[in-house]
């Protein structure tokens, strides 16, 4: 499984994978301040954490067969959403 961080820098994206989300918590100086209990998602997005000033888990898709799990900054997700 992959974890990506995508943070909002002047206007343009900064895309993080790693498969360790402790070491992508870290590096971006975050924190893990739970986990996914709703059964309404995704099966592969229950249990997975919840990161501080991060939206996610989101479905991040597969890259080369592997599961993505990605995690958007507000700024992020607003401009990936419009």
């Amino acid at each position: 499984m992959l974890f990506q961080f995508v943070i909002a820098v002047d206007g343009d994206l900064d895309v993080s994978t790693d498969t360790d989300i402790d070491r992508l918590v870290a590096k971006h100086g975050r924190s893990i301040t739970g986990y996914n209990k709703n059964d309404r998602v995704r099966p592969e997005l229950r249990d997975q954490p919840k990161i501080s000033g991060m939206n996610g888990p989101m479905w991040g898709g597969l890259q080369n067969g592997e599961i993505v799990l990605r995690y958007e900054d507000p700024e992020a997700y607003s401009i990936l959403s419009t």
